[in-house]
């Protein structure tokens, strides 16, 4: 089963069209409204529309499950246009409730799964604190659908699991993997080449890993099909998807593949005599920004308990702060982002 204008976006992805609230219909109808084209504007409408008749058929029908997991679907594209985080939260847990039921009550079918992953990818954008123990379950809840129906939205499953391991941190902290990533979004693209999406997410994802063979081999298959993919996803339901695609699609096809870097020759090895420190300092290994955490590493220094508040420094000037939240592995320990922007590279210490 495929479903236009839903479960294309990355998990990790903030609305690219700006939404327009059609006025305060009550509960969790109403988006706050923000300046946007009038595109921005039909698109958001549609969105709205869509949700409130889905909660509707789903509180009319409780038992139905198939409108549980389809008011799980509209609560996904509707939470995308919430811009406070408290109101992006309180329509994804709705849709996350919905799914849980559609999943107990029909455990074979996909999308309940499929829909209780997305979800819980908006849940976890509005967590400063503790979006890291989401990710685990959205990718049980994938690898799920995924078992249960491959091909479902496009290959769906397959598509949300590369983005996932993509853009997680890595072990020992989270799920990230780069190997992981590849092959699910390569198996995206053998499910459903004719969908943009999972060509658009393998060539960034090719980018970023320099990989420059994937990366021409699959712009000339997106350049070879775009002309049909124009002509056959067409209406109202894909207005969304096309101007998110057009716009990567030209950064991508301004931008130039990167060149393969060869791996540095092997340099001798020297292990210098390292002194502890008592001072609690650590740096900045990784971040995620989406989901409000980073990695850090602590070296020799002594790691602090969970919940210790660290101060972030970048070449001298504090430009946020983190709390200790775990798990830790040797030196490396997890932290939610709780003020600022932080960096790959910055310093967190104990002032």
């Amino acid at each position: 089963m495929a479903t236009p204008n839903s479960g294309q976006n990355n998990l990790h992805l903030y609305c690219r069209l700006a939404g327009f609230s059609l006025g305060l219909l009550g509960g969790l109808g109403a988006a706050e409204p923000v300046a946007g084209s009038e595109a921005g504007t039909n698109v958001a409408a549609r969105a709205q529309a869509i949700f409130l008749a889905s909660q509707a058929r789903h509180q009319e029908a409780p038992a139905d499950l198939t409108a549980a997991w389809q008011f799980g679907r509209a609560s996904f594209d509707w939470a995308e246009f919430a811009t406070r985080d408290a109101l992006r939260a309180q329509i994804a847990e709705a849709g996350v409730a919905a799914c849980r039921k559609a999943v107990a009550g029909r455990p074979t079918e996909a999308a309940g799964h499929y829909y209780l992953g997305m979800n819980l990818g908006q849940l976890a954008r509005t967590r400063s604190l503790g979006a890291l123990p989401l990710v685990s379950e959205m990718e049980r809840a994938f690898k799920t659908a995924r078992e249960l129906d491959e091909r479902l939205d496009y290959a769906g499953p397959d598509r949300c699991l590369g983005l996932l391991y993509l853009d997680a941190p890595g072990w020992p902290v989270s799920v990230g993997s780069q190997s992981k990533a590849r092959r699910h979004l390569r198996r995206a693209v053998e499910l459903s080449p004719e969908y943009p999406e999972n060509r658009l997410n393998l060539i960034e994802a090719s980018l970023r890993f320099k990989d420059q063979r994937m990366v021409r081999s699959e712009v000339t298959a997106l350049e070879a099909l775009w002309p049909s993919a124009r002509s056959n996803l067409v209406g109202e339901a894909w207005v969304a998807s096309w101007s998110d695609w057009e716009k990567r699609w030209q950064v991508i096809r301004k931008r130039k593949p990167v060149p393969e870097t060869p791996p540095p020759a092997p340099a001798e090895v020297k292990y210098p005599l390292v002194t502890p420190i008592s001072v609690t300092t650590a740096r900045v290994v990784s971040t995620s920004p989406a989901l409000r955490f980073v990695v850090m590493d602590f070296a020799f220094n002594p790691i602090p308990a969970a919940g210790r508040r660290l101060e972030v420094y970048r070449q001298g000037k504090r430009v946020g702060a983190v709390s200790v939240s775990g798990p830790a592995r040797q030196n490396h320990v997890a932290a939610d982002i709780v003020e600022g922007e932080v960096q790959p590279g910055d310093e967190a210490r104990q002032d």
